[in-house]
């Protein structure tokens, strides 16, 4: 694997909380109105926060040196455990998903 793919792989550690919340939004907020683009919040702050949040749950779980071909040397305890399989794109997803419903907090139809 060369430079290139490993750097594309480290971007899925990015993108997978960013689109469970983006699922969420979408299917349960049913932000499905284009002028929330223009017209919406700057930041949705509940979401940023769920991204965070979801992201650092996942961390133990990553295996950069695998997704990386050794460029980014980190093994988390987790996936170490695991015997190097890296699971942190479900954790990500399942925790920002989850993170967001509960700080939505039945605010349906809002950000």
């Amino acid at each position: 694997m060369g430079y290139y793919e490993g750097f594309l792989l480290f971007l899925d550690y990015w993108i997978t909380p960013w689109i469970g919340i983006l699922l969420v939004m979408f299917y349960v907020n049913k932000a499905r109105d284009w002028r929330l683009v223009e017209n919406g919040p700057r930041v949705v702050w509940r979401a940023l926060l769920a991204y965070v949040i979801g992201l650092l749950l996942s961390v133990p779980f990553m295996n950069l040196n695998a997704a990386t071909s050794g460029l980014i040397p980190y093994v988390g305890p987790i996936a170490n455990t695991l015997g190097g399989a890296d699971i942190s794109y479900f954790v990500s997803f399942i925790a920002a998903s989850i993170i967001y419903l509960v700080l939505m907090g039945g605010n349906k139809g809002h950000q």
